[in-house]
């Protein structure tokens, strides 16, 4: 209890954006009354696990130990960020295997070997340790967050290049304009600004973390920004109107306001007015995402960002929750309408292609309950139908709790937001940094593979470019490029062979440790992980 008490005597040395301090402080005070007992348990848990792995240098993650890349024109250092394009594999039908095709069916296990995985589950880890401090005020978790930050942001042989952001990012090797990288990759740092939410919550008057490694990070994050505003993949992934759009918005918010970069900050919190119109339908659908193969966990996924971004932007004197677009769409509707499916009380009317948990819809629902407290009570009661909160924890066990606290008359509705699912620490990974990484190739199905589909560029939106000029329409290059099929979502995202368990919890526990694993099937003593690969469009 001593530890609580210190805990809250420490003033948090910034404001989060992504997460909300005056709700963090709220499940504080709980805490020191002795409420939220099974998700701080559940909190330090997987800290502790994570500080163990801290002590550990092979154990911590960067970019910089990826292998060779196979894009043609990619030319950069080791600390360059780079990922593959999921669905893209070799051409059977030529000597070099390039260019890649789209494959309908199979994640390329290769994927798993670049650095989109290092950089989410560092983003994990220091979520889970910034957090376990502000409870506890324990500093041992505080280090374990700076071995994190210092390995992929800092250190001389293990940092990130800031200032080449994900240039190199979901590159189709071979295919021009997309070989060494393209903008739909930027989804992959969509959670980057977690990094400085965590800062916020560390001591800055301690060695275990301390004022220049707040400091230091910033700039590296100012770096980034920077590169984000001037790349033309930036313009590429503003100009997508799905959940890729929303989720640029939410990541360039987040980053806007930790900076102090004003008209930045204005201009994408106003932006979500547009973004609400051009994809919520006046039934409060959202067709871009219905349209696809997993249609109710797309319509979660883009409704996540909105509900983030919506929050953020109250900050900002945007009453996004509220707004009504000339259509007739908002965000209420959009909530209104899921929520039958989402409780189970009702089928979704469309085929979803994989098992989805709709637990996913737990902070989402908490969020509600603040910006309608009038339907409170009815969000409440969804909030205890779902299956668990997304990360396999039960209702009353889940430590969402401490990010979104059940409501009482001494909770404060406040502006902030709550991190997204997947950023949210699940249980820690204890295996080898490569533990995601399938041990057998995946084959693809017999017979010839499917040749690559040309299709243009999308153009930028004009509106951004005169109304924003730190995002810049790329100049020259321009004509026809292979991508993956707007819109849709592939089969065979297996994460991992069949690997034998003891029981259905041993599963959850296993699918859990995995970065990406969304979901698991049990069969006669083995579990079968299972990759969704949401972010990818």
């Amino acid at each position: 209890m001593e530890s609580f008490h210190a805990a809250r005597a420490v003033a948090p040395a910034c404001e989060p954006r992504l997460w909300s301090l005056p709700l963090l402080e709220a499940s504080r005070e709980r805490v020191l009354a002795g409420d939220l007992k099974s998700p701080l348990k559940r909190l330090l848990g997987d800290a502790d696990l994570w500080l163990a792995r801290s002590r550990k240098s092979d154990q911590l993650f960067t970019v910089t130990t990826k292998p060779a890349t196979p894009s043609v024109t990619y030319s950069c250092s080791p600390h360059c960020f780079y990922s593959l394009g999921t669905y893209w594999w070799p051409n059977n039908a030529t000597p070099d295997g390039l260019p890649y095709v789209r494959d309908d069916g199979l994640v390329n296990p290769d994927t798993f070997k670049y650095d989109s995985i290092p950089l989410s589950q560092m983003l994990f880890a220091v979520s889970n340790l910034s957090l376990a401090y502000f409870f506890t005020a324990n500093r041992s978790y505080a280090a374990g967050a700076a071995a994190f930050v210092d390995t992929f942001f800092f250190n001389q042989e293990t940092y990130m290049d800031a200032s080449v952001g994900l240039e190199h990012s979901q590159a189709v090797p071979g295919v021009p304009n997309d070989d060494a990288g393209r903008g739909t990759g930027i989804i992959d740092a969509k959670d980057i600004a977690y990094a400085l939410d965590s800062a916020c919550l560390l001591p800055t008057d301690d060695p275990s973390w301390g004022a220049k490694r707040t400091s230091q990070l910033r700039s590296w994050m100012g770096q980034y920004w920077g590169w984000m505003n001037r790349s033309h993949h930036s313009v590429d992934e503003f100009s997508s109107t799905n959940n890729h759009g929303t989720w640029y918005d939410v990541q360039a918010l987040s980053l806007a306001l930790h900076l102090a970069d004003a008209p930045s900050a204005d201009f994408f919190a106003q932006h979500i007015l547009s973004r609400i119109s051009e994809q919520i339908s006046s039934t409060g659908e959202l067709p871009q995402e219905t349209s696809r193969t997993r249609p109710l966990h797309y319509t979660w996924w883009d409704l996540q960002a909105f509900f983030e971004h919506a929050w953020m932007a109250q900050s900002r004197g945007v009453p996004a929750f509220n707004y009504t677009s000339p259509s007739g769409g908002s965000l209420r509707k959009a909530l209104e309408w899921v929520l039958p499916y989402a409780t189970g009380a009702e089928p979704f009317p469309k085929p979803e292609l994989t098992p989805f948990d709709t637990g996913c819809f737990f902070p989402i629902l908490r969020m509600a309950q603040r910006v309608w407290p009038e339907a409170a009570p009815k969000f409440e009661a969804a909030l205890r139908q779902l299956p668990t909160d997304g990360m396999g924890y039960h209702y009353s066990d889940s430590p969402l709790n401490l990010i979104w606290p059940p409501l009482n008359a001494t909770t404060p509705s406040a502006p902030g937001t709550a991190p997204l699912n997947a950023s949210t620490p699940n249980a820690p990974v204890t295996a080898p940094l490569n533990a995601s990484t399938p041990s057998a190739p995946v084959t693809a199905p017999s017979g010839p593979r499917p040749t690559a589909k040309a299709s243009p560029k999308p153009s930028p939106m004009t509106a951004l470019a005169s109304a924003l000029p730190l995002l810049r329409r790329r100049t020259g290059g321009g004509g026809p490029s292979c991508t993956a099929e707007e819109g849709t979502e592939y089969l065979g995202n297996d994460l991992a062979p069949p690997m034998p368990s003891a029981g259905a919890d041993e599963c959850c526990a296993a699918c859990a440790a995995m970065s990406g694993c969304a979901f698991f099937t049990y069969e006669g003593g083995a579990d079968e992980p299972r990759l969704a690969r949401d972010d990818l469009g």
